[in-house]
């Protein structure tokens, strides 16, 4: 259905209702237009604020208007939201950085006719590439897998050869520029960059870049993509050399009401990255986690499909079926050339940050026939079990009964939850006719009967499970590699 405005007289305006992207317009003076709902509302906002732009320029009443309209929203904005975007819009309307006002552009050309060009017109151009069939320059490389699997150690890999110039893991030339992160899951300091040096990087190349610092604060704000894409072009435009831009992971920037679930939400804010890419002709890398899913590998990537749809290229980190310690870099995605399959292992520098070490051959394996074995799948749900029942149990013990509820919950096994108690070494213990879950160290208190059977077995008798006392089965330890 249409998302519906009412419109006000005016010149620069064409007569009657007209179609605004996804919108259909008919009143968007931000004095009178009725409020949104839910998800729609900043971009309602946007909207409303680029037109009040367009049609009566930065008038003094501005904010006051874009409040007023805020608070008739369900629910309302908080006016710092409304404060930070009207701001964005007045400094910069649009990421575009071919329009100082993109919707003045539209409303303009509203009533002219399509272009329309023979391709005979168009000329032919190759691909440009920074690591030639993996990352394209000025467009969109998504890197996906599991936690832990070495995905941020890659990527400092990478940025150490782009910054000293050096040849990529397939032999292939790499061209000397700048490298910048986005990131906030990894330490600067302490983890990236150990891991930089240990690479053999020239740090002098390569940038971190953080949000704004607010004013008497110490520590920066993050970075919400939704609305600062016009900082960071600015940003990258101080560097000629710009080669690589990481984001790890996508997740964490993309704004606070941005909905990862939703591919308009998603395409909003990756659509001007792209443009970025395009515009200093650098290859930006999204990181992204997977999900739980059981279907096909190019759906794995967490959130909405638009991630994997805008990437030109998806890339996933694995674990090797055949060999725990080796990583396979494979191709999930490739719209624009074929990659044979890559393999590495993570050692350890002098430093204590871990590095990568390439092997020569190529790898003759698909991503589907990695899935098809389980590994990657079933590392995810094991290790995503065991940092939630760590977090679980962290205040003191909780009956097993509510454990194993609980865990069902969040969409883990009961088989799951077990193997997750044996590598955490949860401890179990009966008090009040019921058996209970607990850490190393945590104590049910008064007169119970505690056993170290967590780290020694690998299932919860259905007594546990049920919160009966009945004694506990005598159960047969499972390895698991």
């Amino acid at each position: 259905m249409d998302t519906v405005f009412s419109v006000s007289s005016s010149s620069s305006v064409p007569s009657g209702p007209f179609r605004l992207g996804n919108f259909l317009v008919k009143d968007m003076e931000l004095r009178t237009a009725p409020g949104a709902d839910g998800g729609s509302r900043k971009d309602q906002l946007c909207r409303l604020v680029e037109f009040h732009l367009a049609s009566h320029g930065e008038t003094p009443d501005l904010l006051q208007l874009a409040a007023d309209w805020g608070k008739r929203c369900n629910p309302p904005m908080t006016k710092s939201i409304v404060e930070r975007t009207v701001g964005n819009l007045i400094a910069k309307p649009l990421a575009n950085p071919q329009s100082d006002n993109a919707l003045a552009a539209i409303l303009s050309s509203s009533d002219r006719e399509l272009e329309v060009r023979s391709f005979r017109e168009i000329d032919s151009k190759p691909v440009a590439w920074l690591w030639p069939r993996r990352f394209a320059q000025g467009k969109i490389t998504l890197l996906t897998g599991d936690s832990g699997l070495g995905k941020s150690v890659l990527t400092c890999d990478i940025a150490a050869r782009i910054s000293t110039g050096r040849a990529f893991p397939d032999g292939a030339p790499s061209t000397l520029g700048d490298v910048f992160f986005i990131g906030s899951e990894d330490g600067a300091e302490d983890t990236v960059r150990p891991r930089l040096d240990a690479a053999g990087a020239d740090v002098s190349r390569i940038h971190l870049i953080s949000g704004p610092k607010p004013n008497g604060q110490k520590f920066a704000s993050a970075i919400d993509l939704s609305v600062q894409i016009e900082q960071l072009r600015n940003a990258l435009s101080r560097y000629p050399d710009a080669r690589l831009l990481v984001i790890d992971p996508i997740m964490d920037y993309l704004g606070e009401n941005t909905n990862s679930n939703r591919a308009t939400d998603v395409r909003a804010v990756l659509s001007p990255l792209r443009t970025l890419a395009e515009h200093h002709n650098l290859c930006v890398v999204i990181i992204n986690h997977l999900n739980k899913s059981a279907g096909s590998s190019k759906n794995r990537s967490l959130g909405s499909g638009a991630f994997v749809q805008v990437a030109r290229v998806e890339l996933r980190v694995c674990e090797d079926p055949e060999d725990s310690n080796r990583r396979l870099l494979l191709t999930v995605k490739n719209n624009l050339a074929a990659a044979p399959g890559l393999a590495y292992q993570i050692a350890s520098a002098t430093n204590g940050a871990g590095y990568v070490v390439w092997q020569e051959e190529t790898v003759d394996i698909s991503i589907s026939e990695v899935e098809a074995a389980g590994v990657g799948k079933d590392r995810s749900a094991i290790t995503e079990a065991t940092e939630w029942l760590q977090s679980f149990l962290s205040e003191g013990p909780v009956k097993a009964a509510e454990v194993i509820r609980q865990g069902k919950q969040v969409g883990f096994s009961e088989s799951t939850l077990n193997r997750a108690k044996k590598l955490v070494g949860v401890e179990t213990g009966q008090r009040q006719r019921a058996w209970w879950w607990m850490l190393p160290g945590q104590s049910i208190g008064g007169n119970d009967s505690t056993s170290n059977t967590g780290a020694n077995d690998d299932s919860t008798s259905d007594a546990e499970a049920n919160g009966d006392s009945q004694p506990e089965a005598e159960v047969v330890e499972n390895t698991f590699t």
